[in-house]
């Protein structure tokens, strides 16, 4: 029988019990592939986000620029059929109503650039096809 007091046996017992604390190579490998996916998951879900950021801010773009247009321009402010992408935005129709107005752009197309570091989007032209009154 073994001596369990004897200092051989008390140092290999402390190394065995600090290689397990500090877990094989098979299971650190394993963690690091994990934790390596879910970053990986992590990024692949916020490019697929910003990918499809026109898509899905559509409408909220469209009520901001109503509320704006219809802050300066002091009258009530429709628009319809906004479609976005990066570079360009192209609205079916815009109204603008008011006291002694009622006006029309239909087919508004816009040229955009977008600055994604700054946050911004600048408008660097635009364009409309047909204007009733």
């Amino acid at each position: 029988m073994a001596n369990l007091s004897s200092p051989t046996h008390a140092s290999l017992h402390d190394g065995v019990q600090r290689r397990a604390s500090l877990g094989t190579p098979r299971r650190r490998r394993r963690i690091a592939l994990w934790v390596a996916g879910a970053v990986a998951g992590v990024v692949l879900l916020a490019a697929l986000a910003v990918a499809t950021a026109p898509r899905w801010a559509a409408g909220r773009v469209e009520r901001s620029v109503e509320a704006r247009l219809a802050e300066r321009l002091g009258v009530e402010v429709e628009v319809h059929g906004l479609e976005l992408s990066w570079r360009r935005a192209q609205v079916g129709a815009i109204v603008l109503s008011g006291p002694g107005l009622e006006a029309r752009l239909e087919q508004v197309d816009i040229a955009l650039d977008t600055k994604l570091a700054a946050r911004r989007v600048a408008v660097i032209g635009a364009g409309f096809i047909g204007l009733e009154f």
